[in-house]
């Protein structure tokens, strides 16, 4: 990315940004970027500088001026070739002229791994209902007895963007009332075409009006800060109804620059917005940042970060009095396993298992202090809205008048955790009246129908006290046997049950993600607000339905060792028909297939195998390409032996590498040896010697190749273009007489945990598909044509793609823990199901007869094989 400091989401626990956005287990995503902006700083001179002044110390080190902060007088710069940040700062620092100058900082996604619990919102209101403490919440409904409008308060979310066409966000969007939607001019003359529901500063150009969230984690704190309430939608927010402006500088990996971030607020403020969420930071404090958050006007809500440290987070860090920092705490009201604390943090506020809104109108689970922020920040408006005074007004409220709790005591600077009910009523609401009487226990729960994988229920609803009234929610469960109070803890609790209605209702609940004929027994308590559970109701049984003849076949190859692994087809001559490499035990093994049983073979005993792809040679000889820091070939003798070989030494960046053979029979293999993409070509075949050539300048991962119909080979892979440190690009490169041709297919959505493949049709068709965010894309080339668009088909990773015998494009890829293919017949994507309980794998090729094969990783170890259809 151009000119920055890159900022990230203090969010899940995967899923805030974990989760950032770096996907588990993923060895590439381990490659940082550095803590600044290469070649770029940010300059305040003193106020009697005049412009002679300022040119002259640009002049010094051949600066180019990007943009000025005019509120608060900063200047951000790009430097001369060859200068280095830290010799321009100590340059500037010898200058009386300029008051600071300092890096563009980066700053980092606090994102981590996610476990989806019971999707309630215990955080606005805590019964138990996850197995914590009653009470332990902000108090909400206490706080809606008084006030749940906050309309007249705009809120910046300045993070990832909103997705501003969610059902349960779309009619609490901001809406510029000076902007034409859609028109493509200026109207308001601000410098931003079309900013209806915001704007986008990523980048050093003009921002522009498309704020869409494209991660997931602006629409997730969106929507606890003010997802519509009482409108038969989702989840509800702090606030029933506000104005959320969406002001998106961070891209799709959760990744922006302090530059960005300035701009944001710049913008917020232009409009007068009172109160902004920034659930975002860093270890780097920026002087611009700091001055630009205190001449905003806005109180600027802050997460302090998920590293468990006290050890300080900007901008939560910053001790300025319209800054609140905001740690998580859990179910139980004990600080969050995860959240950052110490004296510089202001209040906890409920950050795990965080029921908000994500992309797709969808609704997820997310932990973090990102998830804590806008809790206070949906506070601060509600205060705002209904007492009105100064920033210091709103922040006192919210702080003097928090819920103390023991094990907040020292850790938090109040010791508390946000009460919203008590900063509303300039105190802590006076406590309910006992309700010692319990729901009635309901007594017809029955199973009206049965599928494959689910079931529904239904029953009449009882009441708050006994018969009377209207409960508070349902804790629907089900188990393999009987359930009984006894066993009650141990059954599976079932999410999204629906919200009590008034007593003599009747309710409707369906149950999911079963296994198929499988006999389960379900029970249901009900709760009220108060804590109380009702008895346990009657325990029917479902049978699920069997479910139809799968179209995949699965076989476990082996249960030691796994990926990297590759798989391949020959149809020709050769003792073997199926190959796979895989790596075991820091050695690589190739599995082969002779018709009747699978013979394992050692490769290499030396090499743990990075980087593995498997490959046939016309003759039917098996052959892999793979290595860590040194790029291998081998290739087996009829003997069973195996030849290796080097084919480049280090520093060959070869994690990922592709092997195949080109029409004349010759072993050629795609590699990165950074900074460049590399193609190498064993001229002669098998026996011959290795030529390599330099493809293009590019920080490459996730290479995959194949050779068209015209026999050139087309290489994909994800790159880095803008040399931020993060890859964001998704390319082909297709060799055409002598020179190789690159076509840019995705740009700005990949990034680390991308996975990209291409597959090449017979007819001469093409696909490219890739991932990130675990959002699959696949791109289309007819024969002769260009590239498409392409088309988001299925979330997942570990892509593999390929055509089978009747021209179906297909993908592979796993997600929630399941491998799966996605495929378009012509009607559009489906998916289809390979195997549960996997991790990884999902390598994906056509054999002979126009079948299917794709690799698997079990959760348990191994490798393992879908066919498709099977037997081959």
């Amino acid at each position: 990315m151009d000119s920055k400091t890159v900022l990230s989401l203090m969010g899940c626990i995967v899923v805030c940004l974990a989760v950032g956005p770096l996907l588990a287990g993923d060895e590439a995503a381990r490659a940082q970027p550095t803590g600044y902006v290469p070649n770029e700083i940010l300059v305040k001179f003193h106020e009697d500088a005049g412009p002679a002044d300022v040119a002259d110390a640009a002049n010094s080190l051949g600066a180019a001026h990007l943009r000025t902060f005019r509120s608060i007088g900063v200047r951000h710069w790009r430097l001369g070739r060859g200068l280095t940040v830290e010799k321009a700062l100590e340059i500037l620092s010898k200058n009386r002229n300029v008051e600071y100058a300092e890096p563009n900082y980066i700053v980092q996604a606090h994102v981590l791994p996610n476990d989806p619990l019971r999707g309630d919102l215990w955080g606005l209101q805590n019964v138990g209902q996850t197995g914590g403490t009653f009470d332990a919440d902000i108090d909400a409904p206490e706080a809606w007895d008084v006030a749940y409008d906050a309309w007249p308060v705009v809120v910046g979310v300045i993070d990832t963007g909103i997705d501003f066409t969610h059902p349960d966000l779309a009619a609490n969007m901001w809406t510029n009332p000076d902007e034409i939607p859609g028109n493509g001019i200026d109207d308001d003359g601000n410098g931003i075409v079309d900013d209806v529901h915001g704007a986008n500063f990523i980048g050093t150009g003009a921002p522009n009006g498309n704020c869409m969230d494209d991660n997931y984690h602006g629409s997730h704190t969106a929507g606890t800060i003010g997802a519509v309430g009482n409108n038969g939608e989702g989840v509800v927010g702090v606030n029933w109804h506000v104005q959320l402006m969406a002001l998106k500088f961070l891209n799709s990996l959760g990744k922006g620059d302090t530059a960005d971030a300035i701009e944001a607020v710049e913008y917020a403020a232009s409009f007068g917005v009172r109160v902004t969420n920034n659930s975002w930071g860093g270890e780097k404090q920026s002087h611009a940042l700091k001055d630009a958050i205190a001449s905003s006007g806005a109180l600027f809500v802050a997460s302090a970060g998920n590293s468990h440290t006290s050890t300080k987070q900007y901008p939560a860090g910053y001790a300025l009095e319209n800054v609140i920092a905001v740690a998580a705490s859990d179910h139980n009201d004990g600080l969050a396993s995860f959240s950052n604390y110490g004296s510089w943090v202001h209040l906890a506020a409920p950050g795990v298992d965080t029921l908000s809104c994500v992309l797709n109108h969808g609704y997820g689970l997310k932990s973090g202090t990102s998830m804590a922020s806008p809790h206070v920040a949906g506070a601060a408006a509600l205060v705002l809205a209904y007492r009105g005074g100064t920033n210091a007004d709103v922040k006192a409220a919210l702080l003097d008048n928090v819920d103390l709790i023991p094990s907040l005591a020292g850790v938090v600077a109040t010791g508390g955790r946000l009460n919203v009910a008590g900063a509303l009523l300039g105190g802590a609401p006076p406590p309910p009246l006992p309700d010692t009487t319990a729901p009635g226990a309901v007594d017809d729960l029955t199973v009206v129908s049965t599928g494959i994988h689910d079931a529904t229920l239904t029953f009449t609803a009882t009441g708050d006290d006994g018969a009377v009234g209207q409960a508070a929610l349902y804790d629907l469960r089900y188990s393999t046997g009987p359930i009984t109070n006894d066993n009650w803890d141990a059954a599976t609790p079932v999410t999204g049950e629906p919200l009590p209605q008034p007593s003599g209702s009747t309710e409707t609940v369906s149950v999911g993600d079963l296994e198929p004929a499988t006999t389960y027994w379900l029970g249901l308590k009900v709760a009220d607000e108060a804590g109380n559970f009702s008895g346990l109701s009657n325990v029917p049984s479902a049978t699920t339905e069997e479910a139809p003849p799968s179209a995949w076949t699965t076989e476990l190859l082996s249960t030691t060792g796994g990926g990297p692994g590759d798989l391949d087809f020959h149809g020709g001559p050769g003792p073997f028909t199926v190959g796979v490499g895989m790596t075991d035990n820091n050695t690589v093994v190739a599995l082969l297939w002779d018709g009747t049983r699978w013979i394992r073979e050692t490769v290499d005993p030396t090499e743990g195998g990075s980087g593995m792809y498997f490959a046939f040679a016309p003759d039917g000889t098996p052959s892999m390409s793979y290595g860590y820091r040194k790029l291998k070939f081998a290739w087996r003798n009829p003997n069973g032996t195996w030849n290796v070989e080097n084919v480049e030494k280090s520093p060959v960046s070869n994690e990922w590498c592709a092997l195949r053979y080109n029409p004349a029979g010759e072993p050629t293999v795609a590699y990165s040896k950074s900074p460049f993409l590399r193609f190498a070509r064993k001229v002669g075949g098998l026996g011959g010697t290795w030529q390599a050539e330099t493809v293009r300048t590019a920080v490459t991962r996730y290479i995959d190749m194949v050779y068209d119909r015209d026999g050139r080979p087309a290489i994909s892979y994800s790159d880095d273009p803008d040399g931020d440190g993060w890859i964001s690009a998704l390319k082909v490169a297709t060799k055409v007489g002598s020179t190789w041709q690159v076509t840019t297919l995705h740009e700005g959505v990949v990034g680390y945990g991308v996975y990209a493949s291409i597959a090449a049709d017979a007819d001469g068709d093409m696909i490219a598909a890739d991932s990130a965010i675990s959002r699959i894309f696949v791109f289309h080339k007819p024969y002769g044509g260009t590239w498409d668009a392409g088309a988001y088909v299925a979330d997942g990773r570990d892509l593999g793609a390929a055509f089978d015998g009747a021209g179906t494009p297909y993908v592979s890829f796993v997600n929630d823990g399941r491998t799966s293919v996605t495929f378009d017949d012509g009607t559009g994507w489906q998916t289809e199901r390979v195997e549960d309980n996997t991790i990884g794998g999902s390598d994906l090729r056509r054999d002979s007869h126009g079948g299917l094969g794709v690799l698997f990783e079990p959760q348990t170890g191994g490798i393992g094989i879908g066919r498709k259809p099977a037997p081959w």
